[in-house]
């Protein structure tokens, strides 16, 4: 999952090469050397699924990604007492949205508490993220997710919107706190809804558009969709 940095003079990239299986984010330059340890973290940062696992912020200095809840002490003993035995479903690990100075290596968790992220996208000025979450970290409750948004520096998500039938994703550019919802199971082509929209607009029998007041007509093109079957 490379992603070159906003000015294009760096290269963000996962690789296992320090501990076989345990990923950490790495920087290299573009004109060469050796590339630069940027995380040292306990967790496994999530890349199994299609979403963008690393992305820069807006103005190059920071990355973000998800990771998912590392073992505690006891719970790695107690791995090693029964041998790997699953307990299903038992000791839930959320995967969650971490941030890192691009220039000290510094973390920061973005949310905190019982909020599993399955999807997030930076905001145009890069002061907060928009998500797609859920309450529990089990593949099931994916079809219980929801739109939100979290401030950068961190803070538990605030819910936007939660459709009734809920597969949300988020995609697209333009205004970070525009979405697009379906309510029924049928598949729908995106459309980005106005900045000017108010709170919850129907457009249809089966669609609705949800806009932020803070989204303003001059926000820089970056839309954000959602769809909802």
């Amino acid at each position: 999952h490379p992603r070159w940095s906003p000015d294009g003079r760096r290269l963000a990239f996962l690789s296992d090469r320090i501990e076989d299986g345990r990923l950490q984010l790495y920087l290299l330059d573009r004109e060469g050397g050796e590339a630069r340890q940027l995380t040292h973290v306990e967790g496994e940062i999530d890349c199994t699924r299609y979403k963008d696992t690393v992305q820069w912020s807006p103005d190059g200095k920071q990355l973000a990604f998800l990771m998912i809840d590392p073992d505690t002490a006891e719970e790695k003993k107690r791995h090693e007492e029964t041998g790997g035995a699953l307990e299903f479903e038992k000791r839930p690990k959320f995967t969650r949205l971490w941030t890192v100075e691009a220039a000290t290596g510094a973390l920061r968790p973005v949310t905190p508490g019982d909020a599993q992220v399955w999807e997030f996208a930076w905001s145009p000025d890069g002061r907060e993220f928009a998500l797609v979450v859920s309450d529990a970290p089990y593949e099931w409750s994916w079809h219980l997710s929801r739109l939100a948004r979290a401030p950068a520096r961190g803070g538990p998500p605030r819910t936007v919107f939660a459709p009734p039938k809920r597969y949300c994703s988020l995609s697209g550019t333009g205004c970070a706190s525009d979405v697009i919802c379906r309510s029924d199971a049928r598949p729908a082509r995106l459309r980005p809804a106005s900045s000017h929209s108010s709170p919850a607009k129907s457009l249809s029998r089966s669609c609705c558009a949800v806009s932020s007041p803070s989204c303003g007509a001059s926000a820089p093109a970056r839309k954000l969709a959602a769809r909802c079957a």
